[in-house]
């Protein structure tokens, strides 16, 4: 899911794109797990590593989890990822995550 995702910029068109990818991906995924849907996304906690600002669109902190207001929240997590890719280049991203279960 993330791939489909990786060109998506920080405005309202992308985001309702974005919005139409988590939920057909989330109807897919819902199948399988009885209900319920995974979801992640980076947020506008930190600014985009200068490298990654091309492809990296944000949504606003909590953003996710009031898209999914009308489920039944079963876990929500907001954190930072370390992360490092080869070369040694360092980033730091603002992360919300939920899982949700459709009423």
């Amino acid at each position: 899911m993330l791939r489909d995702l990786a060109g998506c910029k920080s405005n309202e068109v992308e985001k309702a794109k974005l919005i139409t990818i988590l939920e057909s991906k989330a109807a897919v995924v819902m199948q399988g797990l009885g209900q319920c849907g995974v979801a992640a996304v980076f947020t506008n906690t930190l600014e985009p590593p200068e490298d990654l600002r091309p492809w990296v669109g944000l949504f606003n902190e909590g953003e996710l989890f009031t898209i999914y207001s009308d489920w039944r929240i079963l876990e929500t997590k907001s954190y930072i990822l370390e992360d490092e890719h080869p070369g040694g280049i360092h980033h730091r991203h603002p992360i919300n995550k939920l899982v949700a279960q459709r009423p």
